[in-house]
């Protein structure tokens, strides 16, 4: 659901499920102190104490083996205040948890290490750990298929989280088989209309997307929706989520109409269901603003870029990077109706916020100075302040690798604003809109 490909990150975080819970046994009941601090925890999470909840864990873990608190027992909990700290983005202190609770199921070979395995690969995941997360899911795929057999579920949603991996890692090919055995293998053990088949096809239509492969990536896109219309009801929010997925591999095959269409039927969901002034309505305005540039509604694509940007500043605060799809969406339009000076005001705040977040020498700015530069240029300022921006933009991309520079380039082109990429190399559509 984001409104440019270049970041597989955000795609797979953001709006799809991760299948990391596999073998999870539930927690027995008891009677032990062990067994009512834990529960003490567990109320206070699911109420949405987190502050209270991580302290009720930590005193769950001072508790000895005389109170119920056995190796087993105490990795469980482990577990559980790595998925807290995790989900708080604290991932250093999530690491070394997850790793205890790997050593003391190491033995057992069992279901729980690979709970705890999937776990861990994960969250290497989310640091961009790509070998440290593959090498974990291999463990935990090798143990599932010895247990269960190669053609399990539970092998099934190991294959479409390593499909997932590869994704970030820009291994695409792989990636590709992955999901497609994954697709294959949920089919054959849940049925050819299962939720978890239809998750699998949307991950691997948002590559496909991406690759340019739009014929394919329609026909993911469409057997997901309808598979989701058909398990779980026409207003159901995965159905939204599948809508405007569809909606942006139609708006890719210049289908901008049918693609506008999706983005207002999943707005219309997400407001009924979580309300107006939420993340997921910020998104899907987002890309509805991109879908309505690309028609030439300019003044509808504002608002709708407009309202998303509100909502982010209200959630996120401002200069989040969440917010670059809206300033660079706004740019886009100014630069389509050739007011170069209010493009100019939204650019160097994508600039600002990629200096913030990265750093002003990072690759990720390279863009940004870019379409700064040519901005000015347009609008007859060439001078100094432009000249600086692309000398400066030159001078990062010379510290690529030589090796990294052909797939750097391809990403930084993704995000050069339509319009303003005074270049040769054109691979987009023209009205394509970044």
């Amino acid at each position: 659901m984001l409104n440019y490909w270049g970041n597989f990150t955000a795609v797979i975080v953001c709006h799809l499920i991760l299948f990391e819970s596999v073998g999870m046994p539930a927690l027995a009941e008891g009677i032990s102190a062990f067994e009512r601090s834990l529960q003490s925890a567990q109320d206070a999470l699911k109420q949405g104490s987190i502050a209270k909840a991580e302290l009720g864990f930590k005193e769950v873990l001072t508790l000895e083996e005389k109170d119920g608190a056995t190796p087993y027992r105490r990795a469980q909990a482990l577990m559980q205040l790595a998925d807290l700290y995790r989900a708080q983005k604290k991932y250093a202190e999530a690491e070394p948890l997850y790793k205890q609770v790997v050593e003391t199921f190491e033995a057992k070979q069992s279901v729980e290490l690979v709970a705890a395995l999937n776990r861990l690969a994960g969250l290497y995941k989310m640091q961009m750990k790509g070998k440290e997360s593959l090498q974990a899911y291999q463990r935990s795929l090798a143990i599932v298929e010895k247990k269960k057999g190669a053609d399990s579920t539970d092998a099934a949603t190991i294959h479409a989280n390593i499909g997932l991996l590869y994704q970030q890692m820009n291994r695409l090919r792989e990636a590709e088989q992955e999901q497609d055995l994954a697709i294959k293998l949920f089919q054959k053990n849940l049925g050819a209309d299962s939720i978890e088949a239809a998750q699998c096809m949307s991950d691997l239509g948002l590559q496909m997307i991406a690759e340019g492969k739009q014929k394919r990536a329609i026909s993911l896109l469409e057997n997901a929706l309808a598979i989701c219309q058909k398990r779980l009801g026409a207003d159901n929010l995965r159905v939204a989520t599948a809508s405007d997925q569809l909606g942006a591999a139609y708006a890719k095959s210049g289908r901008y109409k049918e693609a506008e269409d999706l983005a207002r039927r999943a707005l219309e969901i997400y407001k009924k269901k979580i309300g107006s002034d939420n993340l997921e309505v910020a998104i899907t305005l987002s890309n509805l603003g991109y879908r309505l540039s690309s028609q030439n509604k300019f003044k509808e694509a504002l608002e709708s870029f407009q309202q998303s940007l509100a909502i982010q500043d209200k959630k996120l605060g401002p200069q989040s990077l969440d917010s670059l799809a809206n300033l660079n969406g706004i740019a886009a339009v100014y630069v389509k109706q050739t007011d170069y000076k209010a493009a100019e005001s939204y650019l160097r705040k994508a600039l600002a916020v990629k200096e913030k977040r990265f750093g002003p020498k990072s690759v990720a700015t390279v863009s940004a100075l870019k379409n700064l530069a040519s901005c000015l240029t347009l609008a007859g300022a060439r001078g100094p302040e432009a000249d600086g921006l692309v000398s400066r933009a030159d001078n990062i991309l010379v510290t690529i690798p030589p090796a990294k520079r052909k797939s750097m380039d391809n990403f930084i082109s993704h995000e050069i604003i339509e319009g303003l990429d005074l270049t040769v190399r054109r691979e987009r559509k023209k009205d394509e809109v970044w």
